[in-house]
């Protein structure tokens, strides 16, 4: 599966340069992010008063074989000391795989089957039934509401720009599970 990421053609690029490029692209995306803090609220207490509380390395799944390390920083709030990430569009909370990869293998069960998709891709069906059924019970309105069709008809093209305007929208990452 070829897709890009932060505008970055996966195809033709070692996973060296890219890993350099998306960390640098990640610093970026995350001192903005600190600078427009102001504009954020903790999910805890509603504050707005961060800080920076250091970094962890984090392994990202291209697709199933490749994979690269990225430095992700974490912030905390100084009125109730709970600590927080910052994560781009492509990083999915407590999942290995980007939004990007999830998106295309949601859309090849959507065409195909998830046996199909199980012997193609070889992800175990387990993995794949819980990926569905969690895009059914939590993502498939959202989707719908946001692209006023189904995702299948989302083109290759607009992937990246779709899971943008559904983290804008619905303060989540696709296929983020929202936290109560």
């Amino acid at each position: 599966m070829n897709y890009s990421i932060n505008k970055i053609k996966l195809e033709g690029i070692s996973l060296n340069e890219l890993e350099h490029q998306l960390q640098q692209d990640y610093d970026t995306d995350f001192e903005n992010c600190i600078r427009l803090l102001r504009n954020q609220k903790c999910h805890t207490c509603g504050s707005c008063d961060f800080k920076r509380h250091g970094s962890y390395e984090r392994n990202i799944y291209l697709d199933k074989e490749r994979h690269i390390l990225l430095k992700v920083m974490r912030m905390m709030c100084l009125s109730c000391n709970k600590t927080c990430v910052f994560l781009p569009y492509y990083i999915v909370k407590y999942k290995r795989y980007t939004a990007l990869y999830l998106l295309k293998l949601l859309r090849k069960i959507l065409r195909k089957s998830l046996n199909g998709v199980s012997k193609e891709l070889q992800h175990s069906l387990g993995y794949l039934s819980y990926l569905y059924q969690q895009y059914l019970n939590q993502h498939e309105l959202r989707v719908r509401a946001l692209n006023s069709e189904a995702m299948i008809c989302i083109k290759d093209l607009d992937m990246e720009d779709f899971l943008i305007k559904y983290l804008n929208h619905y303060s989540l990452n696709f296929m983020e599970s929202k936290q109560v």
